[in-house]
């Protein structure tokens, strides 16, 4: 795809938050962020094939959301900008559980999912051998939990808290996929539970389903065309969405604030 100046384009001055929470948040959110109206971008999306057009000048899946993005600034002569970005936590938690300690990385939160697993778990074991369980778990790198546990503590981007741009897409692409964390558990509860099917069980009873919703400083440019071709594709009769319709969030090895948390979406099983 030829060069386009985006950059040229962008207002640095625009406060704005990328929100997909829904798919009129998004719409609103990505209206805001272009200058435009709702019915503006409505009207914008009627009037041009996206997937004519790149079939037409051999454009790829992978173009779709630039070229959809370029065609827009151009011929709504508009401008983009925004601050903040909205993301989607997926996992289970406790009903009381309200992340005053905000969202940890793999090490600030891996005491604490042991600690509620040693809690729940209604077998006779004792805290000594629950100790000697998980550090031999942990460090057996034949079992699954060792290997994701290795991993996890590898680099500052493993230790991050996950999450997604579109919650509505949780469970599309494999390469984003995460609606398993809402309806099995967590992959580190997952791997220690491997061979205790009870103790699992007692967990997904014990824990609901649960979407954090937190902001970040993110505004690049990726996350707006992301962003703007799930909104496009949401206004077809037939919508179909690939990973390129969403985005997953990198953090670079740092922890979500409790301040960056904005709500906690609990879902019915």
């Amino acid at each position: 795809m030829k060069e386009f100046g985006f950059e040229k384009k962008r207002d640095l001055r625009r406060n704005a938050t990328l929100d997909c929470e829904t798919r009129e948040s998004a719409l609103l959110s990505v209206s805001e962020i272009l200058g435009l109206t709702r019915l503006d971008l409505i009207g914008f999306f009627r009037e041009f094939d996206l997937w004519d057009y790149a079939e037409e000048h051999g454009y790829g899946l992978g173009d779709a959301g630039d070229l959809l993005l370029e065609t827009l600034l151009t011929q709504m002569n508009c401008d983009w900008g925004f601050s903040h970005t909205a993301w989607f936590h997926m996992t289970r938690c406790l009903l009381t559980e309200e992340f005053k300690g905000g969202l940890k990385t793999y090490s600030g939160i891996i005491d604490d999912i042991w600690e509620l697993l040693f809690n729940i778990n209604t077998s006779d074991i004792t805290r000594s051998d629950w100790n000697k369980l998980r550090l031999s778990m942990e460090s057996d790198m034949s079992s699954n939990l060792g290997e994701y546990h290795s991993i996890r503590t590898s680099s500052d981007e493993q230790e991050s808290p996950c999450g997604i741009l579109v919650p509505e897409l949780r469970s599309g692409n494999p390469l984003i996929k995460q609606d398993h964390y809402l309806e099995n558990a967590p992959e580190v509860v997952s791997h220690v539970c491997e061979k205790n099917s009870k103790l699992l069980a007692e967990y997904k009873k014990a824990t609901k389903p649960c979407i954090v919703k937190f902001e970040t400083s993110d505004n690049e440019l990726y996350l707006l065309s992301a962003a703007l071709l799930y909104v496009y594709e949401s206004q077809l009769s037939e919508p179909q969405f690939s990973n390129f319709h969403n985005a997953d969030y990198r953090g670079r090895g740092l922890q979500i604030n409790s301040n960056q948390i904005k709500k906690r979406i609990f879902l019915e099983e």
